[in-house]
This record gives structure tokens, C-alpha cells and sequence, in this order.
């Protein structure tokens, strides 16, 4: 969503319109995008990228409000000119969570709350997919959302304006969560990522050698949790809430910095 010059949508109205990109003709209405690229309910837009499966959308809980806007073409990739601001991802994270890929803005997401969280796209065309949110920036509306390349391959019909909906889900993951370590974490200082949480987490608790009972870790603007007093040396637990209250907790016998471990379990 956002690069050395600008952040907005590669495509885009000629009136300033953010997000991840610049200013652009909208895109020939004649053109269109064959129709087995479309995705619906109950096919590709619950696949599970880990295991190359389908999962069933009967199993998908949703969270919060429906929010309307418009979609527009990234940039939102792993890879480019320039950076995701929930990065960096670690190369095993992005071939676990795939190419569908979503940003949102700065109104909703720049506390980094929505860092990492699924979210269910319809477009009023009827198409249905579900984007792993890995970014956020400017746009010219607080709904509108950055789409992948991939991501808008399969939605787009051409159409202008490109109105959607979209709502938060719990991700259709089978693969437990990861714990993502900054390269500078140490005792004195321990900051994570929390990777493919099935459902969008509110929180991260930690208890520890500095730490005699579960303890808020602090949520950075880059979906970061931090404990400023550090982990101390030895073993710890780490606990996890989603915004629906659930929970998720593992023991952990130590880290190093910069790793990525994959835990036991998810969030049910």
C-alpha cells in the first residue's frame, strides 16, 4: 500500500485518491475478466492456502460491522517498490497466507489492529473472496479498500465505480498461528508478531521470569506486541485473545531473535 513517492491505488479516479497509489485512468469499461476467475461463496474464496483445500463457509464466524466502499488495484504485494506496514513478513509466512491480499486505511487500521486479520470481500457484482489484511495507508474513503493483483483479477468485471462490502471473518486456516520474533527482541526488550491468527487478535498476554501473572504486551502501529520490561531469561506463556474473546495460550521454553516458530494450536 505504500511506496517511496506515494501510497494509494494503482487504479484510481483523476481526483486524488490515495491509499497506495497515485492517479490514473479507470480502466476500459468494455474490458472484462473471464468468468471462471470469478469467485463465489462456497468455492475459492474459502480456500485454505496452506493445504490447497476447500473449507466449508458454514464454519466462518464474522465480526463487527459491514463496511461499504470502493476496491481498487494495490499496490498490496509481498514483494515491490515499496512496504507493507505490517511487515516484514518472514518468506514462510507468505507462502502460508497466498496471494490475496488486502490493505485498508489509515482511518480504520493505523494503530495496527487490523494487522494480519481476514476479511470477507462481496462486491456489488456478487463476487465473493476473503484477503488476509497485511497493510494500510491513505484512500479516499475510510472503507475503501487495496487489493493484490490476484485479488482484483478475480473480482474485477471491469466495472466503475467498484462497489463492495466487506466484514471481518475468522480465516479459513487450518494451520496453527505463529509467533514472529523482531531481529532486535531480547530479555530487556521482547517484541513479536502474532502470524495467521484465525480470528483478528485484540491482544497478547505475556507471564514470565519478569513477569509473575499474564501481563499485557503493548500493540505497536506495525501490529507488533511489545513488552518494553522484556520476557527476562527462561521459559514463558504466551497468551492470545481475538476480538471475540477467545483465547489461545502456549508455553514457550525460550526465543531467539528474528525467529519464527510455529505454535501448537489457533485460536478456536
Amino acid at each position: 500500500m505504500r511506496d517511496k513517492s506515494w501510497v494509494g491505488s494503482f487504479v484510481a479516479v483523476l481526483v486524488t485518491l490515495s491509499g497506495c497509489g497515485g492517479s490514473a485512468p479507470e480502466p476500459d469499461a468494455a474490458s472484462s475478466t473471464p468468468a471462471d476467475a470469478f469467485v463465489t461463496p462456497g468455492t475459492d474464496a474459502y480456500r485454505d492456502p496452506s493445504l490447497d483445500a476447500y473449507v466449508d463457509p458454514g464454519s466462518v464466524r464474522r465480526f463487527g460491522d459491514v463496511v461499504s466502499g470502493e476496491y481498487h488495484l494495490g499496490p498490496v504485494e509481498w514483494s515491490g517498490s515499496f512496504w507493507n506496514a505490517c511487515g516484514p513478513y518472514d518468506p514462510a509466512i507468505e507462502t502460508l497466507e497466498g496471494s490475496l491480499l488486502a490493505g485498508l486505511s489509515n482511518e480504520l487500521a493505523s494503530d495496527g489492529g487490523e494487522c494480519d486479520a481476514c476479511i470477507e470481500i462481496t462486491t456489488d457484482r456478487g463476487h465473493t473472496a476473503i484477503a488476509r489484511v497485511v497493510t494500510y495507508g491513505v484512500t479516499s474513503a475510510p472503507g475503501n479498500l487495496d487489493l493484490s493483483s490476484a485479488l482484483y483479477d478475480m473480482l474485477t468485471e471491469g466495472e466503475y465505480p467498484r462497489t463492495m462490502h466487506w466484514q471481518r471473518i475468522t480465516c479459513p486456516t487450518t494451520e496453527p498461528l505463529y509467533v514472529q520474533y523482531q531481529t532486535g527482541a531480547n530479555e530487556w526488550w521482547t517484541s513479536l508478531w502474532i502470524r495467521n491468527p484465525r480470528v483478528p487478535v485484540d491482544r497478547v498476554e505475556v507471564q514470565s521470569t519478569n513477569h509473575a501473572s499474564f501481563t499485557a504486551m503493548t500493540r505497536g502501529a506495525d501490529g507488533t506486541f511489545t513488552d518494553g520490561a522484556g520476557f527476562g531469561t527462561g521459559a514463558f506463556t504466551l497468551r492470545v485473545v481475538g476480538i471475540d474473546g477467545s483465547t489461545y495460550e502456549e508455553h514457550f521454553d525460550g526465543f531467539t531473535p528474528g525467529a519464527l516458530v510455529r505454535a501448537s494450536g489457533n485460536l478456536p
